[in-house]
């Protein structure tokens, strides 16, 4: 089929489609559960960080060798910084418009405050798993794992 140049290539599926329902347990979704994860997923950000970050013995071998931080850290899979002071700052900031936001358009202000603190704690949520996902996840493939005893 063309359309001033364009071509719309299409297949047909002779099989039917099979996918699967996900489904979250009600328990996900409460809040008592969200604030856990997100302590949680901000511990393994926090902990996998201190394994991640350049030591003090690289940097010191990198400068008397005369190599940059940089060069180094990219080769020994190394973070420079911690990233979790910028996803701090970026939770703060979005708390913040998410709560301006909501007294601006407050009417009943009791179910103001319980959605207010679900979207504290969601923005939270979200924001760690995502430093996780994103930031963290293309370093944590190079982390030794436990020595095998065998």
């Amino acid at each position: 089929m063309d359309v001033k140049d364009f071509t719309l290539h299409m297949n047909v599926n002779t099989m039917n489609f099979t996918g699967r329902i996900r489904e979250n347990p009600p328990l996900a979704g409460t809040l008592a559960r969200m604030k856990r994860d997100a302590a949680q997923a901000k511990a393994m950000a926090l902990a996998l960080e201190s394994e991640l970050l350049l030591t003090e013995d690289e940097r010191k071998a990198a400068e008397a060798e005369g190599k940059s931080l940089e060069d180094v850290a990219k080769t020994n899979h190394r973070l420079l910084a911690r990233g979790s002071e910028a996803i701090q700052a970026r939770i703060q900031k979005l708390i913040q418009e998410a709560e301006d936001a909501a007294k601006a358009a407050s009417t009943e202000e009791v179910s103001v405050v319980v959605d207010l603190e679900r979207e504290r704690v969601r923005l939270e949520l979200d924001q760690w798993v995502s430093y996780l996902r994103n930031g963290l996840n293309r370093y944590s493939r190079r982390i030794p794992g436990p020595k095998s005893t065998h």
